[in-house]
């Protein structure tokens, strides 16, 4: 009987166990949604330039899996920068689930979805991309932030979730590519005024056979695109339009360079005067004699015989003026070579011509060459001869008197000179008899040392002769 009751206990415990397990298990979906949270974010993936769009997209995750249905988000944004253009949802979504509502500079987003969005542990879901128009105002450098509010967050069973909310972000405004040049340079005559990056408008007046001008343009942006109307000019007399577009990397800026070009009539070229004059003549070797100066045109040049060639290094006055060498070998050693440089003006019909009168030195003869050699040799032996005669008597006096140099030498008193040789050999001495003391010490420290142990070490006690008969016979 007791046995009875005591299995009927144990089932009695064992059935409310179960129930309670029951119990936990069902209200479990319920507990952990109504106490789970899902974290909103916003990202900005790019830097738009002034006029382009800009996207902001919205994120949503959660610590634990979860069937996301539902949410508010009212988004705050500069509208003197940017207007709001619409929402961009995955594929997965459809659009009847989201409803905007934009009041300028407040954007409000519900999402709605029966079907939900099933989000996993950890999972990082784009729920919809919000599409933004920077306007002119936006100047390059600006930073334009965009903050949320994000409420009313639910699961597909009507559970309410906790909102973690976002932080903001910032938009960079670009900077425009740019449009400009960095130089502009026609093949005949200069830019009436000069070039400058900023300058759009410019003059230029060629000769009367220039048929064509060709314009050699350079972009501040490598990637920007130059782009020139024409080449080909007009009849004597008259004005023909050039254009040099430069058009952005992305296509969307332009700036137009324009110059008028004239080309003169014959009557008018003979009226015009260039300056043909060299502003500096420099030669690879050598120094031109006399000195060079733009007004004089003849100059003469001593080279070795061990040159063959020169290069002289020339600049006009006008840059747009040609400038040619005629030559640049010399002839044989002893004899002169004849270089001119001619400065022809942008138009050709005028020019200048400099002369340089090059001598390339005879190479020396042999008994030059062994009587100077024979000389040199002569004053180095004389000049060894002194300084053996007067090495020993300084080395004597440096290392017999005091090794001490006085700070202040009276007037009249011998200065102590101290060879550099002889004290190199006097410090060798030195070092050497310092490493001898050394190794000494050590020997005799070693010796010291094995002394010492040899004296400490027990001495071996012999038996008598007894006890070693007793062991013989044992």
């Amino acid at each position: 009987m007791s046995r009875w009751k005591t299995w009927r206990a144990v089932s009695g415990v064992l059935a409310l166990a179960l129930l309670w397990a029951v119990c936990v298990v069902a209200a479990y979906p319920a507990y952990a949604a109504e106490n789970s949270s899902v974290t909103i974010e916003l990202s900005v993936d790019q830097s738009p330039q002034a006029g382009e769009e800009a996207a902001v997209s919205f994120y949503v995750s959660a610590q634990e899996s979860l069937d996301f249905a539902c949410v508010r988000l009212v988004v705050q944004y500069d509208q003197d920068k940017m207007t709001f253009e619409g929402i961009q949802q995955p594929e997965d979504l459809p659009a009847s689930a989201f409803q905007t509502e934009d009041s300028g500079g407040n954007l409000t987003v519900l999402y709605v979805d029966t079907a939900g969005v099933p989000l996993q542990s950890g999972e990082r879901y784009c729920l919809f991309t919000a599409i933004f128009q920077l306007r002119s105002q936006a100047q390059p450098g600006d930073s334009i932030t965009i903050q949320a509010q994000a409420d009313g967050a639910g699961t597909k069973q009507l559970q309410a979730l906790t909102c973690v909310q976002p932080e903001p972000v910032a938009l960079m405004v670009a900077d425009a590519p740019s449009t400009r040049l960095t130089s502009l340079t026609p093949d005949h005559g200069s830019l009436v005024p000069a070039f400058s990056p900023d300058v759009t408008s410019y003059t230029l007046r060629v000769a009367p056979e220039v048929e064509r001008v060709i314009f050699e343009a350079q972009s501040e942006d490598p990637l920007a695109q130059v782009r020139v109307n024409r080449k080909t000019l007009g009849a004597y007399g008259s004005n023909t339009r050039f254009t040099v577009t430069v058009t952005s990397s992305n296509g969307k800026y332009s700036r137009v360079y324009e110059v008028q070009v004239y080309r003169m009539e014959k009557e008018e070229e003979a009226a015009v005067q260039y300056d043909c004059r060299l502003s500096s003549l420099v030669p690879q070797v050598g120094t031109l004699v006399p000195a060079f100066s733009p007004d004089n045109l003849q100059y003469s040049l001593t080279v070795p015989s061990s040159v063959e060639r020169v290069e002289f290094e020339a600049t006009a006055v006008d840059p747009q003026a040609s400038v040619r060498v005629n030559r640049k070998t010399l002839g044989k050693m002893g004899s002169d070579t004849d270089f001119t440089i001619t400065v022809k003006a942008p138009s050709g019909s005028q020019r200048l011509v400099y002369s340089v009168r090059v001598h390339r030195q005879a190479r020396a003869t042999a008994g030059a060459a062994v009587s100077s050699k024979s000389s040199s040799s002569r004053r180095n032996s004389s000049a060894s001869s002194q300084a053996v005669a007067i090495r020993p008597e300084q080395s004597q006096i440096a290392w017999e008197q005091e090794q001490t140099l006085p700070t202040a030498a009276a007037p009249g008193a011998e200065t102590l000179v101290v060879r550099e040789d002889n004290f190199g050999v006097f410090l060798f001495g030195f070092f050497l008899c310092l490493g001898g003391i050394a190794a000494l010490m050590l020997l005799a420290w070693f010796l010291w040392r094995w002394r010492n142990k040899s004296m400490r070490k027990p001495r071996r006690m012999r038996k008598p002769p007894e006890q070693q008969s007793e062991k013989r016979h044992n």
